[in-house]
């Protein structure tokens, strides 16, 4: 999948769930970064119309509440026991967080834009950022994270942590890797040091 970057140096930030991405996101400077978490635009769009009935046409009434809302918790199971089932839900929701993050690049005036996904490997989307970075962090710490903001058990959060593409792999595939397991102050030690090596890019383009 393309996407317009108007002009924007685009980088992409990834790892797994409950690695800490969003909290490595907010160190970057805003005077010169724009942020874009494309997990809560497609959060976001769990409330439209169009998405909801796609997705009831799709999986059934099954991931409806009694409010004919989405489900996100029986949603998010069906989607992490099967990964045809994963794609299907990407494929019907990608095209409106696409659409939103061109909207976002088009209407900032900043010369960076870094966009976090969690799947961005996953999705193959890695051609379209100038640079990748990984943040990761021990998987029993990630589990723990997991349960308290979840709100699951044990089992299901390895279950989850486990579906994904293994960690050191997608370090493997990246430009900079960021460790999220000695508290904030060495996390934003971490995105200092990226992000000033990362500014050096304008003089490239």
């Amino acid at each position: 999948m393309k996407i317009n970057d108007y002009g924007k140096i685009l980088i992409g930030l990834t790892g797994n769930i409950a690695s800490g991405k969003s909290i490595a996101m907010r160190f970057f400077d805003d005077e010169y970064f724009l942020k874009i978490d494309s997990d809560e635009v497609a959060s976001e769009h769990l409330e439209d119309r169009e998405v909801v009935e796609s997705l009831k046409n799709r999986f059934g009434d099954e991931i409806l509440d009694s409010s004919n809302k989405i489900d996100r918790k029986r949603l998010s199971r069906i989607a992490f026991s099967d990964r045809g089932v994963m794609k299907t839900l990407e494929g019907i929701i990608h095209p409106f967080v696409f659409a939103d993050i061109e909207e976002m690049l088009k209407s900032s005036n900043k010369r960076f834009a870094i966009i976090e996904s969690a799947i961005l490997f996953e999705s193959g989307l890695q051609g379209l950022f100038k640079r990748v970075i990984t943040v990761f962090a021990p998987k029993e710490v990630r589990i723990k994270r997991l349960m308290k903001r979840a709100g699951i058990e044990y089992e299901e959060a390895a279950r989850k942590i486990d579906f994904q593409m293994g960690e050191f792999l997608k370090i493997s595939k990246s430009d900079y890797v960021i460790d999220n397991s000695m508290g904030l102050v060495w996390l934003r030690v971490q995105v200092k040091r990226v992000e000033e090596d990362i500014m050096r890019l304008i003089y490239l383009n």
